[in-house]
């Protein structure tokens, strides 16, 4: 867990910016390179958490977020 990278992402209108695709990729590359694991962390409602590259995503969906 200790060579693991956490990815806060950003979103808008239910679509990811290029930084937040930028960043997973990078992210995998590091952790790859470390011998850990990539997460995207996704907060907020109305986005596709599954068109991130990471090992895993944390997928926190509530309205109140938004």
């Amino acid at each position: 867990m200790s060579n693991d990278i956490l990815v806060i992402t950003e979103h808008m209108d239910g679509k990811f910016s290029d930084v937040s695709f930028e960043m997973v990729g990078k992210a995998k590359e590091l952790a790859n390179a470390w011998g850990g694991q990539s997460a995207a962390v996704v907060v907020g409602s109305g986005v596709e958490s599954n068109v991130l590259a990471s090992d895993s995503t944390i997928h926190i969906d509530d309205a109140a977020l938004s």
